[in-house]
């Protein structure tokens, strides 16, 4: 048996390609000749790794794909939670939006920033203000997210309770009112 990130190929073979873990670089070795040490080493230096594009990281392929226990893993060995994909999006922001509360809640315990905006200068706050997850901002306010961060198009999380009309998330995001309004340039 040879070593192929068996954690990561559970995702999706084409897509996720890494170099196999070899002895002096020239040949695979088997799983079962390594030492732990070898072993452990060569797992840390796939976590950062990428798809065959190199567009986006293990961990936001994983976090979009539902895989909560191997972005777990990941994490676990040292991959870095603020990755983006070729849109600047996080694994946080993905897992934000989609309301997952648990998997969010991990990532910023992981060193996820919460102030995090992607390519359009989107946070993840405004996101989940947009898609209506009361639980996910006030999780994100509590963590230091800015609510009043524009986006390039002028957009913040603010704009999103009362246009909803969700009482409750507008008492979330405006009980964190108080922070600076922050505009991208």
């Amino acid at each position: 048996m040879v070593l192929c990130l068996t954690p990561f190929t559970l995702i999706a073979q084409e897509e996720i390609a890494p170099e196999p873990v070899e002895a002096d670089r020239t040949e695979e070795m088997p799983v079962e000749e390594m030492t732990e040490a070898q072993r452990t080493q060569a797992l840390f230096g796939a976590v950062n790794s990428g798809d065959t594009e190199g567009i986006k990281p293990l961990i936001v392929i994983a976090t979009e794909r539902g895989y909560d226990q191997i972005v777990k893993t990941l994490l676990d060995f040292g991959a870095d939670p603020n990755q983006f994909d070729h849109l600047e999006n996080t694994a946080l922001n993905i897992a934000a939006a989609q309301g997952r509360y648990a998997l969010a809640n991990l990532l910023v315990q992981s060193g996820a920033d919460p102030n995090h905006a992607n390519i359009i200068g989107t946070t993840t706050i405004a996101v989940v203000a947009k898609n209506g997850h009361n639980e996910v901002a006030n999780l994100l306010a509590e963590q230091g997210a800015n609510p009043n961060t524009r986006n390039y198009e002028g957009i913040a999380a603010t704009d999103y309770g009362s246009y909803l009309n969700n009482r409750e998330l507008d008492a979330v995001i405006n009980s964190f009112n108080e922070m600076e309004v922050t505009n991208h340039p």
